[in-house]
């Protein structure tokens, strides 16, 4: 259940001393600005490349060349960026049962998996 966004909120709400624009902000420059892939990211991704050549959006977003970022190479996700930058500015309901929870429901869809948003809640996504 993708629900982390909901806990980090409710952390926030509880025992937190900024908004989650804020907490964002730091994520947001790494995934804009980019940063260097370590050895053991690079390892993981590597594992992951057939997987992530199944699909174009993927392959353009997490593969150099159609290969996985080597140790020391720069990523950049502006896609990501602008996706926290929207959570951001909008807060957490265009995630659950908003404008970014519906593309993302739409394209996992396409992709043949099984994600909807629950109307009757509106904030919460699950799946069947």
């Amino acid at each position: 259940m993708p629900s982390g966004l909901a806990g980090w909120q409710a952390l926030l709400d509880k025992y937190g001393t900024m908004t989650l624009a804020h907490a964002l902000e730091p994520a947001i420059g790494y995934a804009e600005n980019g940063f260097v892939v370590t050895p053991v990211i690079a390892n993981d991704w590597a594992g992951q490349v057939s997987t992530l050549r199944r699909d174009p959006a993927a392959t353009a977003t997490f593969l150099r060349n159609n290969e996985a970022p080597k140790p020391g190479d720069w990523f950049m996700n502006p896609d990501l960026a602008r996706t926290m930058r929207e959570i951001a500015k909008d807060g957490p309901a265009t995630f659950y049962g908003g404008a970014l929870g519906q593309r993302i429901v739409d394209r996992v869809k396409e992709l043949g998996g099984f994600l909807t948003l629950d109307k009757d809640h509106e904030r919460v996504i699950y799946w069947n």
